[in-house]
């Protein structure tokens, strides 16, 4: 996969995945280009560096464009053929800093010395990361969790550091790992 992570003019950060590259998890979802001038618009906001485009041009050749089409232009046009795919890369957007580090993502502890980092999908742009465990379900997030007999603060932590909106789970405790659940699928987590 492309590692290169790149910086818009605005401090989004992305990953430019070309077509040639291994798929991805489906969970994460490219950025869609459709208007030839809001892409090349922007492609023109990513800091990049030197000769960055003209490097990607010569592995992926845009075949039948304007010669005197500008750099940015081809690649805008090679992202509205699907051939170049941006993904944004939001957990860097949060942080402060360049170098990111999943340290910074809530550890789940469990019993018998088990730990898991929640880390969002778009952590497996930006490195390789083994033994990610995944939901395509609310059941399966559902069991994860009652597997790891979360007590009440445990619960009620990991929902603050997923951002979850503020609950009174006394009104209905049952019901805090079914939502906490959602809310991994929701924001795309993983274990």
């Amino acid at each position: 996969m492309h590692s290169h992570v790149i910086q818009d003019n605005f401090r989004q950060h992305y990953c430019l995945h070309t077509s040639g590259d291994p798929s991805l998890n489906m969970a994460i979802k490219p950025k869609a280009f459709r208007n030839p001038v809001l892409t090349e618009q922007f492609v023109r906001n990513l800091d990049v560096p030197d000769g960055y485009w003209q490097r990607l041009l010569s592995r992926h050749p845009a075949l039948g464009f304007d010669p005197n089409a500008s750099d940015e232009g081809r690649i805008s046009q090679l992202l509205i053929q699907g051939v170049l795919r941006v993904y944004p890369v939001s957990h860097l957007d949060k942080q402060s800093g360049e170098n990111s580090t999943t340290s910074s993502f809530p550890t789940i502890r469990a019993e018998k010395g088990l730990s898991y980092k929640l880390v969002p999908a778009s952590v497996l742009l930006e490195k390789p990361v083994s033994n990610i465990k995944t939901f395509s379900n609310k059941d399966q997030a559902v069991s994860f969790l009652g597997k790891l007999n979360l007590d009440d603060d445990q619960l009620t932590g990991l929902a603050q550091s997923i951002d979850m909106p503020k609950v009174n789970w006394r009104q209905n405790p049952g019901k805090q790992i079914t939502v906490i659940a959602q809310a991994l699928l929701d924001k795309n987590w993983r274990c």
